[in-house]
C-alpha cells in the first residue's frame, strides 16, 4: 500500500486542492524466492550441548537411532528446558520450529512462551494430536489450531507467527492457519519466559519425548523460505488430516 499525505503540485504548488493519484510506480529488491533466507536466532541440534537452553534435572541429551543427539524429556516433574527471560519480549512477527517425537498424553505444553496460565503461547504434541493455542486472557479466549497425526513418529512442526496470522507446517508442508490470534507476545509485557517441555499450568504433566533441531527466528519466515527449495525434512511419516 503506498499511501500519499502531502504533495508539492508541479503546475500549482500553493494552492493543493485535489487529491494527487499515483499512476506508476517501481519497487526494487531482491525476489522472495531468491533472498537469502534469514539466520535463526536461536539453533540447537544437541550434537554440541544445548546451547542457550537450560536443562532441568529432568532433561538430558541422548542418542536416537534416527536423529543422533536430541534432547529427552522423561516427563517428570523437572523435565524441561528454559531459555534466557525476555528472549522473546515485544515479538509479533516470529518462527519456531522443531522436530518432535512424543510419548505424552493429557494435559502438558511441549513448547510455552508468556507470563503465566492467563497470558501464553503453546504447542501441544500428544500421540495422536497437535494443538496450537494463545491468549492474553486464559482459557476463555484461546485461539487454537488441531491436527491429528501419529505424534509417536519424528516429524518436523514449524509454527509462523505475523501478527494475528499463526500458520502451521508439518515437515516443510503447510498444514492450516488461523488469522485471529490473540495472544500475541507484544501484549503480554516485558520477562515473558520460553522453556521446551515445562507448561504455566501447576496441575498439568511435563512432556515426555524427544526434541531435535530448534530453530527460533524474529522474524516471521515466508511460505517460500519455509517449504521453497528444501528437501524434505529427514523426519516423514504419515500425516493425516482431521
Amino acid at each position: 500500500r503506498l499511501n500519499v499525505t502531502n504533495a508539492t503540485l508541479q503546475n500549482n504548488p500553493d494552492n493543493n486542492w485535489y487529491n494527487p493519484q499515483i499512476f506508476e510506480m517501481k519497487v526494487f529488491g531482491t525476489p522472495v524466492d531468491k533472498a537469502k533466507k534469514p539466520e535463526p536466532d536461536i539453533n540447537i541440534d544437541f550434537d554440541s550441548g544445548s546451547g542457550e537452553l537450560k536443562l532441568s534435572s529432568g532433561a538430558s541429551i541422548r542418542q536416537d537411532g534416527e536423529k543422533g543427539s536430541v534432547l529427552y524429556l522423561d516427563g517428570s516433574d523437572n523435565a524441561y528446558g528454559e531459555f534466557p527471560v525476555g528472549m522473546l519480549d515485544g515479538l509479533r512477527d516470529y518462527t519456531v520450529s522443531m522436530d518432535i517425537k512424543s510419548e505424552s498424553e493429557g494435559n502438558f505444553f511441549t513448547f510455552a512462551a508468556g507470563k503465566n496460565d492467563a497470558k501464553y503461547v503453546f504447542v501441544r504434541v500428544a500421540d495422536k494430536l497437535v494443538r496450537f493455542a494463545a491468549t492474553t486472557d486464559s482459557l476463555r479466549d484461546e485461539t487454537e489450531i488441531k491436527y491429528h497425526l501419529d505424534g509417536t513418529k519424528w516429524h518436523n512442526y514449524t509454527f509462523v507467527f505475523n501478527g494475528a496470522a499463526s500458520k502451521l507446517y508439518i515437515d516443510v508442508k503447510f498444514i492450516t492457519e488461523t488469522t485471529e490470534t490473540h495472544g500475541q507476545l507484544a501484549d503480554m509485557g516485558t520477562g515473558t519466559t520460553c522453556y521446551i517441555g515445562k507448561s504455566y499450568y501447576a496441575d498439568d504433566t511435563c512432556f515426555k519425548g524427544s526434541i531435535d533441531n530448534i530453530r527460533i527466528y524474529k522474524c516471521a519466515l515466508t511460505d517460500a523460505e519455509i517449504t521453497g527449495g528444501e528437501a524434505a525434512a529427514q523426519v516423514r511419516g504419515d500425516v493425516n488430516a482431521d
